[in-house]
């Protein structure tokens, strides 16, 4: 048996009381950064797994004012569009308790993310690192960020050691996307793997069965014997 295989998984019958479970640990782990150095960090995914633990988090009482929330990956659209990731963080968790969190962008005002790439990089680096927590989500393809198998971009964006984000431009979704790197989305004493569903539950056990290989990118996560990453998953 892999060392990834027994990774530890919390399971639950419900989407909200899975995402009630995971605010608390989220939660937990923000509270004793901001202990030990006065401030966290927490890179959130988009995606509608995602919005019932954002509305648990927005509850949850937190020195919010010491946390800086980022994104694991963005559409190149403004937060005028719908399809927004930070449109959606901004409606379910940067509100009510969390209001106070301060948020940075991956998307910059310039007509295609090549031209904004750069800058977003720089403003990344004012991020507290290691980020406190990173919640990744995956989709039915085995992507995770905007980590897509095969999209151009991909390769790059899983070996690029100096760049803390890179673009990527799959060809089964309508924009270009920009995530952030292997390297950065690893810089994290915790992980969180967020899943819904049999069909992913399934994907992710398919992996774990041998993650080495696994040509999913969710697998160059799973199989990393030296990050604790705790799988939370419905039944």
């Amino acid at each position: 048996m892999s060392a990834s295989s027994k990774l530890p998984i919390v399971q639950m019958d419900s989407a909200e009381d899975l995402a009630q479970r995971l605010a608390d640990a989220i939660v937990e782990k923000l509270q004793s950064a901001i202990d030990a150095d006065g401030k966290a960090s927490l890179v959130v995914s988009g995606g509608s797994t995602p919005k019932p633990l954002f509305e648990a988090l927005s509850q949850r009482a937190l020195p919010w004012s010491a946390v800086t929330v980022t994104l694991a990956d963005e559409r190149w659209v403004p937060e005028s569009d719908s399809d927004s990731n930070a449109t959606f963080v901004k409606t379910h968790l940067l509100k009510d308790e969390a209001a106070g969190a301060t948020f940075v962008s991956l998307y910059e005002d310039q007509k295609t993310p090549h031209d904004g790439v750069s800058l977003v990089n720089e403003r990344l680096k004012g991020v507290p690192q290691p980020f406190t927590v990173v919640i990744l989500g995956m989709g039915g393809d085995g992507h995770t960020a905007s980590l897509f198998p095969d999209a151009p971009g991909t390769e790059a964006a899983m070996t690029e050691t100096q760049s803390l984000v890179s673009i990527v431009e799959p060809s089964t979704v309508p924009q270009a996307r920009i995530t952030l790197t292997l390297r950065a989305l690893m810089n994290t004493d915790c992980q969180f793997l967020h899943i819904s569903g049999q069909e992913k539950r399934a994907l992710v056990d398919e992996v774990l069965g041998d993650p080495a290989q696994s040509t999913y990118p969710i697998a160059q996560f799973l199989q990393a014997t030296n990050q604790r990453i705790t799988i939370y998953s419905t039944h």
